[in-house]
């Protein structure tokens, strides 16, 4: 397990600092510091497509689907060929029982990962 922390000189650095942060702690599995980390991320970068991504996430452990939807929504606008953000919606997706939009949205991730392979 990675043990990385933000000093004050990484906190300069910016949204990807954050964004890292926000990833550690999400796999320790402390959601509220992960949620607080990938908040001021996308506060100080408001177009960093994986820190909608780590939010989204942090928001389907935390079974709130329909802002996971959102923030996911919000990382393919950003970046419309990325797979992980597809398959994350697919999930909060079937969570809330709409099974026609996850199964396109899972469609779309492995199509996406496919033309990524080549």
């Amino acid at each position: 397990m990675v043990k990385w922390t933000l000093s004050d000189k990484d906190d300069q650095a910016g949204p990807d600092a954050h964004n890292r942060q926000g990833r550690v702690y999400y796999d320790q599995e402390d959601y509220d510091k992960a949620l607080a980390e990938f908040n001021e991320a996308i506060r100080l970068d408001p177009e960093l497509a994986d820190a909608y991504n780590g939010r989204g996430d942090v928001y389907l452990e935390q079974e709130r689907c329909d802002k996971a939807i959102s923030d996911y929504t919000e990382a393919i606008r950003l970046e419309p060929d990325n797979a992980y953000a597809y398959e994350g919606r697919a999930s909060a997706y079937r969570k809330l029982g709409k099974k026609d939009k996850a199964r396109a949205d899972s469609a779309a991730a492995k199509r996406l990962a496919a033309e990524t392979d080549r």
